[in-house]
């Protein structure tokens, strides 16, 4: 009896890997994931730094657009009430195709990116986005600012997809 459970479970768990998304359409030694949908645009809801103190950071950006590399787009970043930190530049995200795919199939992806001020100083970015469905979730995004760190979280959504 014990035989039989176990080659049942066994059978279960092969079925399930041979129709998970990452392996449809593929043979068990070359799994790949599924073709990731190219969206043009995607959009970032403004927010707040999360834990500074006296002060208020929000980060707003544009529409981020698809590039070769990633999503890029402007952005500005306000401070209250001290003003004159505000800055504004370009901001640019790299997400390859292999992690749209990963994210697409529900899964956390990391990414890098860079931010640079109309002073042309540079910030280095990085973050976890999490899905909740194919189009929306939530994302985690913390700038290097010098020494500090400034975590906003807040959320996403994509549109315009391509056309084929």
């Amino acid at each position: 009896m014990r035989a039989s459970i176990r080659h049942f479970l066994q059978e279960t768990i092969l079925i399930g890997l041979l129709i998970s998304p990452v392996a449809v359409g593929q043979d068990l030694g070359t799994a790949t994931l599924v073709e990731p949908v190219e969206f043009r645009e995607a959009v970032i809801e403004p927010v707040n730094a999360k834990d500074v103190p006296a002060m208020r950071i929000t980060l707003s950006t544009g529409t981020l657009k698809r590039t070769e590399s990633g999503y890029s787009a402007d952005y500005r970043v306000d401070v209250f009430p001290f003003f004159f930190f505000s800055e504004s530049g370009s901001v640019h995200i790299d997400v390859s195709p292999e992690s749209m795919g990963l994210l697409q199939s529900g899964q956390v992806i990391s990414f890098s990116g860079k931010a640079i001020n109309n002073h042309d100083h540079s910030r280095r970015l990085d973050g976890r986005v999490y899905p909740d469905d194919l189009l929306t979730g939530r994302i985690r995004l913390v700038v290097y600012v010098g020494s500090i760190e400034l975590i906003f979280k807040t959320t996403y959504r994509f549109q315009g997809q391509e056309e084929e």
